[in-house]
């Protein structure tokens, strides 16, 4: 009986220990599920509103290479558009 309930607790202690629901760790959406379709100036739809054709198309830019940026400026650049067309355009 004893041996039991050590395995038991090693096994309680082993399985809490593997699960994370900390959301900073890793996407918001189960693994599986499928993801969003990238928005592009080509796929926007036609009620889209300014701000989110606006985002959009700064962000083809960005992905084409039409600009100036360093590597780390565009990354920020890109963060920060995903988020804003995250935003307006969903």
């Amino acid at each position: 009986m004893k041996h039991r309930s050590i395995i038991l607790a090693i096994s309680v202690v082993l399985a809490t220990g593997s699960c994370s629901d900390d959301p900073t760790k890793g996407t918001a959406s189960a693994p599986t599920a499928p993801s969003k379709p990238r928005l592009t100036a080509s796929n926007l739809p036609q009620d889209a509103s300014t701000v989110c054709v606006s985002a959009v198309t700064q962000r083809d830019q960005l992905t084409n290479g039409l600009n100036g940026l360093t590597d780390g400026q565009r990354e920020q650049k890109m963060t920060s558009l995903d988020a804003l067309i995250e935003d307006s355009c969903y």
